[in-house]
């Protein structure tokens, strides 16, 4: 059994973000035939009667159903995180907001293997957001699925002060599901624990009206 890439496992002096066991959304009516014609004039329909023959418009089609994956595939429908106005504002609210939202799209990463969200908000030399990417590619371009991995965000800190390179950095700690890796043909690769906390710091930056995670490293 080969060992996948890890969620998160930073550390300054090498940095790694992949898969680990433990790291790791449309008539109207006529008279009876034969029946004499009414010698009274037909009456005229009101205004209201003309407006219910109009025709209903059409609803919109209903959204499918989000499926959770399960081991007997990946999961479906799944919702595509929209980042909250909140979390674009250059406040420490909106840099605690953008966090947590960060954290949705490596969730959703891991549900669906689609990484264009996380990656829109990660800055190129994110080595952590890279090592992610490619852990969650090598288990979906393959075909296979992750069942679980859904991260939770708790406590934030920060004193949001710049470094003299602008930056600013967030403490956070977040909590993982169990993670198990799927195979193509439905075997069971790695089979995961949760992680009930963990520390991690986000060196990030607001430029052009938006956040961006520069790196994203685990403490200690």
């Amino acid at each position: 059994m080969s060992q996948q890439p890890t969620l998160i496992a930073t550390t300054r002096a090498r940095t790694t973000f992949l898969l680990t066991a433990a790291a790791l959304a449309l008539s109207a009516c006529t008279g009876p035939a034969g029946a004499e014609p009414s010698s009274s004039p037909a009456p005229v329909a009101s205004a209201s009667a003309s407006q219910s023959t109009e025709p209903t418009p059409t609803p919109p089609p209903a959204t499918a159903a989000y499926k959770p994956a399960t081991a007997d595939g990946p999961a479906e429908n799944v919702p595509v995180p929209k980042i909250p106005k909140a979390a674009t504002k250059k406040t420490e609210q909106g840099l605690k907001a953008f966090t947590a939202y960060w954290l949705e799209t490596m969730t959703y990463a891991y549900a669906t293997g689609d990484l264009k969200p996380m990656k829109a908000i990660s800055g190129d030399e994110c080595t952590a957001c890279s090592n992610a990417a490619e852990g969650i590619s090598q288990i979906y371009t393959k075909d296979g699925w992750v069942v679980g991995g859904a991260i939770t965000p708790a406590t934030t800190q920060t004193n949001f002060k710049t470094t003299s390179d602008g930056e600013y950095q967030i403490l956070f700690q977040h909590a993982q599901e169990a993670i198990d890796v799927y195979r193509a043909d439905g075997t069971n690769e790695l089979k995961g624990e949760s992680v009930d906390s963990s520390v991690l710091i986000m060196i990030a930056v607001h430029e052009d009206g938006h956040w961006t995670a520069k790196n994203v490293e685990k403490i200690g």
